[in-house]
């Protein structure tokens, strides 16, 4: 039986789990995590260390364990690499590196690595969800023959979307859950909270537009590791009460169906699958001008430089017609 392998580790960020949730979904496998868990993560085997992993997958117990050996190995950080390329090599099979832009690669050799499964006879591959990511690859000493561009997952949007009336009744549905009234005018940021995210330039934006009308809210629906670091940023703004932040009940895709303008005001690239999903929603959107962002949205989106609330606030008070 045919099984692919996905190796991951708690720093697997949203966009692997996106990413390996469409793996899942398509090719089935088996997950197995070096240390804790992610968040979130599907159910995986949990085990230390290399040999762990090993010992996991051998031969001896895949039968009971997995019902056949792994024919391909997924992985998508540099901890997970180390221990994803010993079982391919134990068991003489593709690895794949799934990377949600060039920069998640700082400080991997990953020429070394192709390299090396190179003399293996083994097929290496580094993908990445758009073509400046893997120019940059190549850039850095990447054979062509490693580096792929794979076209980002999207989040399941809501049955029927382009149909109007279906629309309005979502968008309605959400924006009653998120407790918007009808005449505000609901600004969506829906990065993970990470530090390259540019999320405080979101709330800084929001707040100057306060300023100039009360009708304006903001919505950021995706937890991270720097949640506590937006909220304290949105409290010395003045306007953390007014804020929509994380919610159980509601998804990233229930905001953005609640929309009036996105926003990505990321420092550098993180990866496709919002910008992706905003798109195929057909919502306005406001985006940095990161290298993978300008390529990817094209003429979908209006781009402003990273870092300057200013010119975000500009573009939306355009947007918004405020």
């Amino acid at each position: 039986m045919d099984t692919t392998v996905y190796v991951v580790d708690e720093r697997l960020g949203a966009e692997g789990r996106y990413a390996l949730a469409a793996g899942l979904a398509q090719d089935g496998g088996r997950v197995v995590s070096v240390g804790p868990a992610p968040a979130r993560c599907p159910q995986a085997d949990v085990v230390t260390d290399v040999q762990d992993v090993l010992g996991v997958l051998e031969r001896t117990r895949w039968p009971v364990r997995w019902g056949g050996e792994a024919t391909a190995v997924r992985c998508w950080s540099p901890t997970a690499l180390r221990h994803a390329a010993g079982l391919a090599r134990r068991n003489r099979c593709p690895l794949t590196l799934h990377l949600p832009s060039a920069e998640a690669a700082a400080g991997i050799d990953l020429s070394r690595w192709a390299n090396q499964f190179a003399k293996d006879n083994l097929s290496f591959r580094v993908t990445v969800p758009a073509s400046p990511s893997a120019w940059r690859l190549l850039t850095r000493g990447l054979p062509p023959r490693a580096v792929a561009v794979l076209p980002p997952a999207e989040l399941p949007v809501p049955p029927d979307w382009h149909d109007p009336c279906t629309r309005d009744a979502h968008r309605q549905r959400a924006r009653r859950a998120l407790g918007v009234a009808d005449a505000e005018r609901l600004i969506v940021a829906p990065d993970e909270m990470a530090p390259a995210a540019g999320l405080k330039y979101a709330v800084w934006a929001h707040a100057i537009l306060r300023h100039i009308t009360p009708a304006v809210r903001l919505c950021m629906p995706t937890a991270g590791p720097y949640e506590a670091a937006v909220r304290d940023f949105a409290a010395a703004a003045g306007f953390l009460d007014e804020m929509l932040l994380p919610r159980s009940d509601v998804s990233a895709t229930d905001a953005l169906s609640a929309a009036d303008a996105v926003v990505f005001v990321r420092e550098d690239d993180l990866g496709l699958t919002m910008p992706a999903t905003a798109r195929t929603m057909n919502l306005p959107i406001v985006a940095t001008a990161t290298p993978d962002m300008r390529a990817f949205l094209a003429t979908h989106g209006v781009f402003v430089p990273p870092k300057d609330p200013r010119q975000l606030t500009t573009a939306l008070l355009k947007m918004l017609a405020i």
